[in-house]
């Protein structure tokens, strides 16, 4: 383990000198899961300036300017226990700190991304960006009481009108045989399009309230790669694990008789 490498039973990965992943290998399965010189992780941040509805939209063209969050003030290891590995990226703009925890685990199929922000932008919206190695006219998301299927192309403008979507805690992009997907604990705005999937994390605006997500913000969210569609990869199960966390607590000593 390196501050530009980790490793664990089920996955390899290897990070640029941004901070940003340049390769993650699965070795259950034999692939690598980014398209060939491609970067993944990219916490992105467009210019939001919406024309109506401050707080509450964003508009199709906000693509037409855009920039990656490259000023890195630290990279380095964490932890590198038994159980979990991580590496640590601190990022800066002249306003806000971002500081991320990538963590794998020994015995989870799941890379988890442990974000915390203290965020005082205006006007910006900031997406982590995914390009993975997989092609499909669908991707599945997670609704209330199942799932829902949604084309990745922008065909038709029913289409083009979908460049966010809601969805719960994952959505899924599969080829049959492999599959990638994002899950998340509070994080419910996001789009798929081709091979490059993308969760909205913050926004910035300033109407009606000048200081909306000003401040602190806390949130985890995990890439699962995996065999098969979102049913035989397990993804239900580990992003229900991702949201119900095991509780860790010390209890007080007692000197009472054990209980029979």
């Amino acid at each position: 383990m390196s501050e530009s490498r980790i490793e664990n039973p089920f996955f390899i990965v290897e990070l640029d000198p941004k901070g940003f992943i340049r390769r993650l290998y699965d070795k259950r399965a034999n692939r690598e899961v980014l398209p060939k010189g491609e970067r993944s992780n990219i916490l992105r941040v467009f210019h939001d300036l919406p024309h109506m509805h401050d707080a509450w939209d964003y508009d199709f063209n906000v693509d037409s300017n855009a920039w990656d969050w490259e000023d890195v003030q630290s990279i380095g290891i964490a932890e590198s226990g038994p159980v979990r590995a991580s590496i640590e990226i601190v990022r800066r703009t002249q306003r806000s700190t971002l500081k991320q925890r990538m963590v794998l685990y020994s015995n989870v199929p799941r890379i988890d991304f442990e974000t915390s922000v203290d965020w005082w932008e205006k006007h910006v919206l900031l997406k982590a960006v995914f390009p993975v190695n997989i092609r499909s006219p669908k991707a599945t998301y997670e609704i209330q009481f199942g799932s829902i299927e949604r084309a990745t192309h922008e065909n038709t403008p029913f289409d083009r009108a979908r460049f966010e979507v809601p969805h719960h805690r994952w959505m899924d992009l599969s080829e049959g045989n492999y599959g990638v997907a994002i899950a998340n604990d509070s994080k419910y705005g996001s789009d798929i399009l081709g091979n490059v999937m993308r969760l909205s994390l913050l926004r910035a605006p300033v109407h009606p309230d000048p200081h909306a997500d000003e401040g602190r913000h806390e949130f985890v969210y995990s890439l699962i790669p995996h065999s098969g569609d979102w049913r035989h990869g397990s993804v239900v199960p580990l992003a229900a694990e991702l949201n119900a966390p095991m509780t860790i607590g010390m209890p007080k000593k007692s000197l009472g008789p054990l209980p029979s």
